[in-house]
């Protein structure tokens, strides 16, 4: 006994002593573990009998989990039985309580971080409950948060400096798997927040009165956010005052109401992914709220319905599945959007109907049942995204992403046949016909050749059975030609002068012909049999893919540039130049540049930005499916390489790069690959999953001899050698993931 007192007064000295890293005045913290505990993670208490008290009453900052600040501040938890955590408050199978209270001036600024007004949080845990993530209730668990005073919290469920009330039920079996994964038993949680908060993540309504309720009665699988499962479920999301949202559905500072009723056997797998079951969705925004993100309509009065009366499996952004779906957003006032279908401050009206058998795999790829397409924009709508298209026959529009065309646009697709989409109009091998027609003084600076300021006409026939599964990359049988006369600024994919992909300048012709059965599952990227010629002798300042000049993006190199790809194999591509066997690259640019995205050389910021002064070449000569940028072999992502790859980049100059493989100035990058590799991600050679997860048979050496800075993935600092060498069957799933390796350095 006495043994145990003293080492119970140690533990109080050293906690006195180090604080704790709770702030600068008293501070206590006792720890009893007194059977055989296993701890494994944050507060993963163990099999055991365990007692964590904290206790600061002093002027203490804590700005990390449960980080409350520099006033009174109790911690309590008790784990009585057997209980095995495996996360965040993953308490195991005994009996847990765990008592939070905060009574003072706090600021807490991560998870749960309530502020400086008075805080209580109590979770108790009687039964064999097993916790796998955040909120994973398991059988048989309550949690109860409330924070009366002005609290400001900036993470998840950052409620404000208002009244808050936070209650989670969970009375059955339930398995939960993700945020608000809520799974097979009776659930319940109810948000209320009657006062000035501000909220800025995940459904972050803003200043004023909020009510957020989920009821889950049944056996109901939750995968993702909203992805709920095959039982009844609703959830409620009304925002009565000026609530501020920036994120998903981030509706704005007028009245709000979201409704989600799942009624059948549904299976969700993403975000809207709603499943086999009969799904409702209804959101109506009746003020002057500004949206930023996915749906971000502006501050007019906005309705979104989304109805799905079938079988339908949905895998991704609006991929309906094969049963009937109905999808209409009216927007009536001055909203501006600035993301996806980011429709300006006109009347704007989108339709989206899907009768068949359809089966979509990512944005708007509506599968092989007919499919309709129309969207009308009759106001001076300034949209920034996707379909961000501008006033329509009214005046100079300003549309700078997707299909952001300027004023004058009609935009219609038809979908006849059995086509398999899998990205943005991948439409698959149906006949299928585009026509875009710009007639006016518009200004578009993204996808679907930004055309500037004269006349442009785009037309894109596919007569055969070819399968697009990205960005323009149809099948056999395609012509596009793109034709403009005029002084056009554009700034995104084939947009002229001031352009990212393919950026020229004024006076510009870009003929394709693909005469081969080709796949192509991204941009350009074509099957057997093509041919890309680009000649641009001007100076060009282009921004995105193959954005010469000042370029920002993919290939945003500098003025005078000559970019030569020649293809004879029956090559299969997927991603971004992803072709198949039998492929040679060669890029040379003599100039001073300043690239800032995928091999964009100068003062590049993205992946592999080098410095002025660049040659890349790229032999690959054995039979490679590259799906991604670069990917030759059985490649999945960025330089994933199959079986028989030399890969050699010099850089002589002073380049600063800032993202993945972004070293400084002076640098050699060698990778020789010699065996069956199958890669999925970054360098994933073999069977590699994630960023450098390589597989057998792979090399690679970084020498960086200069005062590089780099500030992400692989970023170094000055004077580094870096060497790999993996010799076995490995299979690695992460960042440098080397062998049986699952997330960073398995």
């Amino acid at each position: 006994m006495l043994q145990f007192k003293q080492h119970c007064l140690v533990l109080l000295l050293i906690a006195l002593a180090n604080g704790s890293s709770y702030g600068k005045s008293k501070t206590t913290n006792i720890e009893i573990n007194k059977g055989r505990g296993y701890s494994y993670d944050h507060d993963g208490y163990g099999n055991d009998k365990t007692t964590n008290i904290v206790v600061n009453k002093g002027n203490g900052y804590g700005y990390d989990h449960d980080g409350y600040g520099k006033d009174k501040t109790i911690k309590i938890v008790v784990n009585k039985g057997h209980g095995y955590g495996y996360d965040h408050d993953g308490y195991g199978n005994g009996k847990s309580t765990k008592i939070i209270v905060n009574k003072g001036h706090g600021y807490g600024y991560a998870h749960d971080g309530y502020g400086n007004g008075k805080t209580t949080k109590i979770i108790v845990n009687k039964g064999n409950g097993y916790g796998y993530d955040y909120d994973g209730n398991e059988n048989d668990k309550t949690k109860i948060i409330v924070n009366k005073g002005h609290g400001y919290g900036y993470d998840h469920d950052g409620y404000g400096n208002g009244k808050l009330t936070k209650i989670i039920v969970n009375k059955g079996n339930g398995y939960g798997h993700d945020h608000d994964g809520y799974g097979n038993g009776k659930s319940t949680k109810i948000i209320v927040n009657k006062g000035h908060g501000y909220g800025y993540d995940q459904d972050g309504y803003g200043n004023g009165k909020s009510t957020k309720i989920i009821v889950n009665k049944g056996n109901g699988y939750g995968y993702d956010h909203d992805g709920y499962g095959k039982d009844k479920t609703t959830k409620i999301v009304v925002n009565k005052g000026h609530g501020y949202g920036y994120d998903h559905d981030g509706y704005g500072n007028g009245k709000s109401t979201k409704i989600i009723v799942n009624k059948g056997h549904g299976y969700g797998y993403a975000h809207d992914g709603y499943g086999n079951g009969k799904t409702t969705k209804i959101i109506v925004n009746k003020g002057n709220g500004y949206g930023h993100d996915h749906d971000g309509y502006g501050n007019g009065k906005s309705t979104k319905i989304i109805v799905n009366k079938g079988h339908g499996y949905g895998y991704d952004h609006d991929g309906y599945g094969n049963g009937k779906s109905t999808k209409i957003i009216v927007n009536k006032g001055n909203g501006y959007g600035y993301d996806h279908d980011g429709y300006g401050n006109g009347k704007s009206t989108k339709i989206i109907v899907n009768k068949g058998n359809g089966y979509g795999y990512d944005h708007d790829g509506y599968g092989n049942g007919k499919s309709t397409k129309i969207i009308v924009n009759k106001g001076n709508g300034y949209g920034y995204n996707n379909n961000g298209y501008g006033n329509v026959n009214k005046g100079n529009t300003y549309g700078y992403r997707n299909n952001g065309y300027g004023n004058g646009k009609t935009h219609i697709i038809v979908n006849k046949g059995n086509g398999y989409g899998y990205n943005n109009n991948g439409y698959g091998n149906g006949k299928l016909t585009n026509i875009i027609v710009n007639k006016g003084n518009g200004y578009g600076y993204d996808y679907d050749d930004g055309c500037g300021n004269d006349k442009t006409t785009k037309i894109v026939v596919n007569k055969g059975d070819g399968y697009g599964n990205d960005h323009t990359g149809y099948g056999n049988g395609k012509t596009h030609i793109i034709v403009n006369k005029g002084n056009g600024y554009g700034n995104r994919n084939n947009g002229y002068r001031y352009d990212r992909n393919n950026g020229y300048g004024n006076g510009k012709t870009h003929i394709i012909v693909n005469k081969g059965n080709g796949y192509g599952y991204r941009n350009n990227g074509y099957g057997n049999d093509k041919t890309h010629i680009i000649v641009n002798k001007g100076n060009g300042y282009g921004y995105r893919n193959n954005g010469y000049g000042y370029g920002y993006r993919n290939n945003g190199y500098g003025n005078g540039k000559t970019h030569i790809i020649v293809k004879k194999g029956n090559g299969y591509g997927y991603r971004n130049n992803g072709y198949g066997n039998d492929k040679t690259h060669i890029i040379v640019n003599k100039g001073n540049e300043y690239g800032y995205r995928n091999n964009g050389y100068g003062y590049g910021y993205r992946n592999n930005g080098y410095g002025n002064g660049k040659t890349h070449i790229i032999v690959n000569k054995g039979n490679g499916y590259g799906y991604r940028n670069n990917g030759y072999g059985y490649g999945y992502r960025n330089n994933g390489y199959g079986n028989g790859k030399t890969h050699i980049i010099v850089n002589k100059g002073n380049g600063y790069g800032y993202r993945n493989n972004g070293y400084g100035n002076d640098k050699t990058h060698i990778i020789v690959n010699k065996g069956n590799g199958y890669g999925y991600r970054n360098n994933g050679y073999g069977y590699g999953y994630r960023n450098n997860g390589y597989g057998n048979g792979k090399t690679h050496i970084i020498v960086n001899k200069g005062n590089g800075y780099g500030y992400r993935n692989n970023g170094y600092v000055n004077d580094k050698t870096h060497i790999i060498v993996n010799k076995g069957n490995g299979y690695g799933y992460r960042n440098n993931g080397y062998g049986y390796g699952y997330r960073n350095n398995g």
